[in-house]
């Protein structure tokens, strides 16, 4: 049960950096959005898999004005995108 609870306050603390959230707000979200329940109940799997994973998984659980990504291009402007599609 520790290490469980040492994993979500670690998730929680690499979703505020990776969104540039407090801590707070970080939880708040992730709360609301079911990631903490995610993150609960799949303890056993996720905890095995890289952090970056993770990251990525809690990202997609959040509501699409969360998800957006921004892309960087060559000259400097910034391109705001909802989904990629590889085809």
């Amino acid at each position: 049960m520790k290490n469980k609870i040492m994993y979500i306050v670690m998730c929680i603390d690499g979703f505020a950096q990776l969104k540039n959230l407090s801590a707070q707000e970080a939880y708040l979200s992730l709360r609301r959005f079911g990631g903490i329940d995610y993150l609960d109940e799949l303890y056993d799997i996720e905890h095995t898999l890289p952090f970056d994973d993770t990251m990525d998984t809690l990202i997609v659980i959040l509501p699409k004005k969360w998800r957006r990504n921004s892309m960087i291009l060559y000259h400097g402007s910034n391109l705001e995108i909802d989904s990629v599609d590889l085809k």
